[in-house]
């Protein structure tokens, strides 16, 4: 075999490697068996164990059915949006341009294949978590049917938060090195 092709057999197969690595991390031991039961709930549309089995996953799950809350809606999009343009206005300050882009910005939903699409997920929360923060104190406190509110079963403590932002800066690494490990097909080669 020659010195190139041996090179780039291992470049792909240290992107699966972290792959793995990133998804045990993630998902636990067996990360396929979660995707598959996951996979299945959504299917039948079991909405209720599948919230639950997502609340399983402590702080990413919570996250992953917030995100889910607020993007099954245009209106509740769109009032989250509303939330966070009147939040910034009223604490009567100029805005750096990045907490103006901020506000924006849609949350990510991840997917159960893709522990990338997690990270990104966390990634966006983060940056968005006063506005998260606010619209869920603010469906508490103006929408009398439980259905319109988040679950309090999925609401993030400080200490969620906090995990999440862990997590987040132990995957950043991988993903910054996944996206190396990318490459695009040059001169017939398979972009490794």
């Amino acid at each position: 075999m020659a010195e190139e092709d041996i090179r780039n057999h291992r470049t792909r197969c240290f992107g699966h490697i972290l792959n793995l690595a990133a998804r045990a991390f993630l998902w636990g031991e067996d990360p396929d068996s979660f995707e598959r039961e996951a996979f299945t709930e959504a299917a039948f549309q079991v909405e209720e164990r599948e919230l639950r089995l997502w609340r399983k996953r402590g702080a990413v799950g919570k996250l992953h059915n917030i995100v889910r809350f607020v993007r099954a809606s245009p209106q509740r999009r769109e009032l989250m949006k509303s939330l966070a343009c009147d939040q910034n206005d009223e604490d009567g300050y100029q805005l750096f341009e990045e907490e103006r882009a901020a506000i924006d910005l849609e949350l990510m939903q991840n997917n159960e294949t893709r522990w990338n699409s997690t990270f990104l997920m966390i990634q966006r929360a983060i940056r968005k978590r006063e506005h998260i923060d606010h619209f869920i104190a603010y469906l508490e406190t103006k929408t009398s049917e439980p259905r319109q509110r988040v679950p309090v079963q999925d609401q993030l403590s400080p200490q969620d938060w906090l995990l999440l932002a862990e997590i987040q800066s132990l995957l950043k690494p991988l993903h910054e090195i996944t996206m190396r490990c990318q490459g695009w097909a040059k001169e017939g080669r398979h972009g490794a």
